[in-house]
């Protein structure tokens, strides 16, 4: 009874945004290159690196390409600057678009996403920092490893930070800049776009995901049963899809993946790496893009994912928040599934 419910998830996530999506996938280079204190790692090294460590180790398991992780990276340095004198944790990072069956192995559903290894013990099931208000931040990061620890009856050896201070200086003890202060009428129309931009960049990340890997569920092929669904899927949406060009772009794709009858997950991902960069909007069309998207801090893809969907009736904030509800849903509803096909298999006992 629950399959129906994932096509008609993908619909509402993609409407309107396919054309533009390939801004977020250009060759991106890793985060943490030049990092003290942040490791990373490869599945080459991971195993002995991080699972047969006698530290615990905090990875970010993020994608290069994401703007959450980006804005994040800085945050996730300082943690690991603050800790760099610990001889109980260490902080990692694995960039999940070269090391896709890592971060498939661990469950990565969306980015960036911390996991935190050997506490209580060296080979300890991981655990996944929840959601919480301000969380992907210094002092978020900061007093969710705290309270791991304190819940093992175990400590870091480390103090904790001036966090008000912390928050004053910002990145690199310099002070923040100083808002400017608009119009009441402009101040409002300029929130409402952004925070309709930010819902938009968060729906297309989400699809992003989905349709990289969120078809396999953890397996390395997809055939059979999943090969018939993802096809339906898409079926789906070519006959529901807004906007001609997209159920163009979407019908495209469809006939690549019937050009076989089983893919790889590393076939795959390039099929749909290689349909973005097709369907991707050109260079020379963001020239003429409204100068209002860089005053109000929306970056080129976020203004991009508003003009595809301007001629589409979606743009009440009420529907661009469920957006974002429902990759969270997505994220769950894929990890039930995979649940459900552990206990199907025998293995109820794994990573539960």
């Amino acid at each position: 009874m629950v399959a129906p419910v994932l096509p008609l998830l993908l619909l509402l996530l993609v409407s309107g945004l396919l054309p533009c999506e390939a801004a977020f996938w250009a060759n991106s280079p890793p985060l943490f290159q030049n990092s003290q204190n942040v490791r990373s790692f490869t599945k080459d090294n991971f195993t002995a690196g991080v699972l047969m460590s006698d530290v615990v180790w905090v990875v970010d398991f993020y994608a290069p390409w994401c703007p959450h992780c980006k804005h994040f990276a800085p945050h996730f340095e300082d943690v690991a600057d603050h800790y760099s004198e610990s001889t109980t944790v260490k902080y990692g990072a694995v960039d999940c678009t070269t090391e896709d069956k890592l971060c498939a192995e661990y469950e990565v559903m969306g980015y960036p996403q911390l996991r935190l290894f050997n506490l209580p013990a060296k080979g300890s099931k991981p655990l996944s920092m929840p959601f919480r208000h301000n969380g992907k931040k210094f002092d978020g990061v900061v007093t969710w490893v705290e309270e791991v620890f304190a819940e093992h009856n175990q400590t870091t050896g480390v103090d904790l930070p001036d966090f008000d201070l912390y928050k004053v200086n910002g990145h690199g003890g310099t002070a923040p800049p100083k808002k400017q202060h608009l119009r009441p009428d402009i101040a409002t129309k300029q929130s409402s776009r952004d925070r309709r931009a930010a819902h938009l960049r968060d729906a297309g990340l989400a699809l992003a995901l989905s349709l990289e890997t969120g078809m396999f569920l953890g397996s390395s092929v997809l055939a059979g049963t999943k090969y018939a669904t993802a096809e339906r899927w898409l079926q789906l949406l070519i006959a529901r899809f807004p906007l001609a060009q997209n159920r163009q772009a979407l019908a495209t794709l469809l006939n690549r993946v019937q050009s076989q009858r089983s893919w790889a997950l590393a076939e795959w991902k390039d099929l749909i790496a290689t349909w973005k960069l097709d369907y991707s909007v050109p260079e020379s069309e963001t020239k003429h893009m409204p100068t209002h998207g860089k005053e109000s801090g929306v970056d080129q893809a976020s203004m991009l994912y508003v003009r595809s969907i301007g001629h589409v009736e979606v743009g009440s904030v009420v529907l661009m928040s469920a957006f974002v509800m429902l990759a969270v849903y997505a994220r769950y509803y894929t990890r039930g599934l995979a649940a459900m096909h552990r206990i199907n298999h025998g293995e109820s006992g794994k990573h539960m």
